[in-house]
């Protein structure tokens, strides 16, 4: 999710009924018990002390750190000194490609099946009737932007714009499907939309029954739209620990306690990055090599000060990550069995790596 420009926000309250109100939900999320204390190490304790420290000086408001499920650092503060609920932003949009793999694993869809097979009034179009689920998941589908009417509007306690799967179902195709990744609501909206037109079902919903309720997942509230849309790219509010189940599922490739969930095939496609941006695979952030240029554009919410990897040039590989404007972040580290939380406030001079330097490696970078 973008960061809040003050001239967009001019317009939206312009065309709004009232000014710009953020939709928030803050119900409390009782701890279930899900995930047991460790007895930290030294080592586990100084990175701890690290992490929060620099999340506290950066605006943050919890980290939260588990090493094979079993929590080693948790702190809360600025905002909160309790794990509340915060709007996750664009953290959100990492779920529906876990909603594209639990439909693919019923046989619903496959990533590389045409949108258009279900979207009938795109089949006219040169460009529309070429999109694949993948393209949508990886943002490379090609159809223009509209941050104003997608993202914004979406953010604000009364919104304009009605119908934003149809809206987003609607945009033109700017660019020839798979050759550019551009970042932003416009895929996910229409993923959505589709995702609508193939089942008969609210997206969330799927997600509710699917996903949510085998995990034991538990949110605050989810943004919608006026006509019922769930805002597949921002719309979610939870707590760290909350979060860190869909994380541990994650980790365990798709297992949950002994319970098969989600693919570990299916999964895999989900960190498979693009041609045109491979630090970006379906709906997550990659820790892969980039070039300058594909850093540049990347538009990301991401803010790391390494210019080799997206993430960390000295992290594992396997590093990957969901993440939201106000540097919401949850970082998944197979390799090491490690989760790594962070909630916050907006802070410019956030660094994704110098925040990773502590957490996973105990340097001050």
């Amino acid at each position: 999710m973008i960061a809040l420009k003050p001239v967009l926000l001019a317009l939206v309250c312009a065309a709004s009924s009232a000014c710009f109100h953020p939709q928030t939900y803050d119900t409390p999320i009782p701890d279930d018990g899900t995930f047991l204390d460790g007895t930290p190490t030294a080592e586990q304790r100084e990175r701890c002390r690290l992490a929060v420290a620099y999340s506290k000086s950066h605006s943050g408001y919890a980290v939260l750190i588990l090493e094979n499920d079993r929590v080693i650092c948790e702190d809360y503060h600025g905002a909160t000194t309790q794990p509340a609920p915060h709007h996750l932003y664009s953290g959100t949009k990492s779920f529906s490609c876990a909603l594209a793999v639990s439909l693919a694993d019923e046989g619903k869809l496959r990533l590389d099946d045409l949108v258009s097979d279900t979207v009938s009034e795109w089949k006219s179009d040169p460009l529309k009737s070429r999109i694949t689920v993948r393209q949508l998941l990886s943002f490379t589908s090609g159809l223009s932007s509209d941050d104003a009417r997608l993202s914004l509007d979406g953010l604000v306690e009364h919104p304009v714009v009605g119908d934003k799967y149809t809206v987003a179902l609607g945009l033109a195709a700017t660019h020839e499907p798979g050759s550019q990744f551009e970042y932003g609501s416009t895929h996910l909206m229409a993923f959505g939309g589709y995702v609508r037109r193939l089942t008969g079902r609210d997206p969330l919903e799927l997600l509710e029954e699917r996903l949510f309720s085998k995990i034991g997942f538990k949110h605050a509230g989810w943004i919608h739209d006026p006509a019922g849309n769930a805002a597949l790219p921002y719309g979610a509010f939870t707590t760290t620990r909350e979060w860190a189940k869909f994380g541990s599922l994650l980790l365990h490739d798709g297992d949950w306690r002994g319970t098969r969930v989600l693919s570990s095939a299916g999964l895999a496609e989900c960190r498979l990055g693009s041609t045109v941006m491979p630090a970006y695979g379906l709906t997550f952030w990659l820790n892969a090599e980039v070039t300058p240029e594909q850093l540049r554009t990347a538009a990301t919410p991401l803010k790391t000060s390494d210019g080799t990897r997206m993430l960390y040039g000295e992290g594992p590989a396997d590093l990957y990550a969901a993440a939201g404007a106000h540097n919401e972040r949850l970082f998944i580290v197979p390799s090491r069995g490690l989760l790594v939380l962070r909630q916050g406030g907006s802070d410019d001079t956030w660094s994704d790596a110098a925040f990773l330097a502590r957490a996973l490696d105990g340097v001050e970078k």
